[in-house]
């Protein structure tokens, strides 16, 4: 049998383990393992963690609050049609995709009627249509687009796109509405414009060489230290 002592010290034992632990928080949980293309339904972050490939769509969208890391990992379509990362125009918001490429796609990115994006690190090579094709108020960062059909980057009203490389696509490099911020970005050997920018917007300390021409019509927009290059 135990005695008082021997109960009351493994009392006090219980109780200097559980105040050992107060106030650490339980982990959460690691983002939710993408291994095959699919519809992602519920909001939350993934990670893709293998290469994948498709015939259609690959990543669809089916929720707000999304965030999307490809891992460096490559989505690869069928050289045709479909696109790697998706919302097929529903429309939504606060998604986020980074760090991969997509690449062989009708369009590479599309959630053009989405708002409040974040596009940052994405690889957007040698799709038949436009490499980021994205919806207004949104962030398009530090991506390289080339080799596309038409667009390399798209991008509606009031978005920011900066620290892009966009070359070698088929219409324009970059492409934005009005209300944008486009900076830093370098884009070169574009068959139509370098940068195609509806006034009045903001064009400051980009790299432009070997467009088709090199900027559109920038009447009412406000121009500072962009660097055009013959």
């Amino acid at each position: 049998m135990f005695n008082k002592m021997t109960v009351s010290a493994a009392i006090m034992a219980l109780i200097l383990a559980a105040s050992s632990t107060e106030g650490v928080a339980k982990g959460p949980a690691g983002p939710t393992q993408i291994k095959s293309c699919g519809t992602l339904s519920e909001p939350g972050s993934y990670v893709v963690v293998q290469n994948l490939t498709a015939t259609g769509d690959c990543l669809v969208i089916a929720a707000d609050f999304v965030t999307i890391d490809l891992g460096g990992f490559t989505l690869t379509g069928d050289g045709t049609s479909g696109e790697g990362i998706t919302d097929r125009l529903a429309g939504h918001v606060g998604v986020v995709v980074r760090n991969g490429a997509v690449t062989e796609f009708g369009f590479g990115v599309r959630i053009a009627n989405g708002s409040r994006l974040t596009i940052e690190g994405v690889r957007a090579v040698n799709n038949n249509v436009h490499g980021l094709s994205i919806g207004m108020n949104s962030i398009v960062r530090g991506n390289t687009v080339s080799g596309n059909g038409s667009i390399g980057i798209s991008a509606d009203t009031g978005s920011i796109v900066t620290g892009n490389i966009a070359s070698d696509n088929g219409d324009d490099g970059i492409a934005v509405e009005s209300g944008s911020t486009v900076s830093g970005n370098t884009s070169t050997n574009n068959t139509v414009f370098g940068i195609d920018v509806v006034c009045p917007s903001n064009v400051i300390g980009n790299t432009l060489q070997g467009n088709g021409t090199d900027l559109s019509d920038p009447t009412g927009c406000n121009l500072a230290d962009n660097l055009f290059t013959p």
